[in-house]
């Protein structure tokens, strides 16, 4: 898809990890960043 030119916005990614417990083990700056995000894509574990 091409860059849309007209939209001055710049995107960004952050990745975040959760840990063993999920929730548990993220800090406030991941919970922040996943409820500030436009999207968000997960991996689970498969075990």
């Amino acid at each position: 898809m091409p860059a849309d030119t007209n939209n001055p916005r710049k995107g960004r990614v952050a990745f975040v990890g959760t840990g063993l417990k999920s929730i548990a083990h993220m800090t406030m700056e991941s919970v922040a960043e996943i409820k500030a995000a436009d999207r968000v894509f997960i991996t689970p574990l498969m075990a």
